[in-house]
């Protein structure tokens, strides 16, 4: 009885050395990957701020036209439980404590209202707007220069330099002619000669009109 005993601890020792610690292991991956699924996101709002704003842009802000960029300030909180509300990653430069400054860079790809002119009202925004593609050439204190995009015959999301529409300059009080930020993707060789150095823009962020 002693042995058999002995060797039946044994055994079962054996077993538990062999599954206890997979099993655990796989136990924890499970509970980590539920934690990161219902971890809350915590997020502060950026509202535009008009105190040094001029001209076209403080019109835009006491009438509530939407800004896709210039001087904004910390507004209200929120919570959100998933990233899946986050569209890109947005470049700028606090200038305090209070204010966050986001302004075109070089390279990126941006959509501009098509024929925008000064006055426009809500009215203007809110029906179906025309817009055209663009790409940051340069970027100065006073103005920047944008060329434009233009679709890849075949291809809705895949766009390439319009060598046909002269180069555009934007003067900083005309800034509001900034919708939104698109992100852009460099094709490469690998995808073929023809689409080497075009873009693929974000479908998400392309304006319904451009799709079709």
């Amino acid at each position: 009885m002693p042995s058999q005993t002995k060797s039946h601890l044994k055994k079962r020792k054996g077993k538990r050395e062999k599954t206890m610690p997979s099993q655990t292991k796989s136990h924890l991956k499970k509970r980590k990957r539920k934690r990161e699924k219902t971890m809350p996101v915590y997020i502060t709002w950026l509202e535009p701020y008009n105190k040094d704003a001029t001209g076209e842009e403080k019109r835009w802000i006491d009438t509530n036209l939407p800004l896709g960029c210039g001087t904004f300030r910390f507004g209200g909180t929120a919570r959100y439980n998933n990233t899946d509300v986050f569209s890109h990653e947005v470049v700028n430069s606090v200038s305090s404590k209070k204010n966050v400054e986001i302004v075109p860079v070089k390279t990126e790809t941006w959509a501009v209202y098509k024929n925008w002119k000064i006055g426009w009202s809500m009215n203007d925004i809110t029906k179906p707007c025309q817009y055209d593609l663009v790409r940051v050439s340069n970027v100065t204190r006073t103005w920047i220069e944008v060329l434009y995009l233009a679709k890849v015959a075949g291809y809705k999301t895949v766009f390439k330099l319009d060598h046909e529409r002269k180069v555009m300059r934007i003067p900083k009080g005309e800034f509001v002619r900034f919708s939104h930020k698109i992100p852009a993707h460099r094709l490469s060789d690998k995808v073929g000669p023809n689409l080497s150095g075009c873009w693929e823009l974000d479908p998400a962020a392309l304006p319904e009109s451009l799709l079709f």
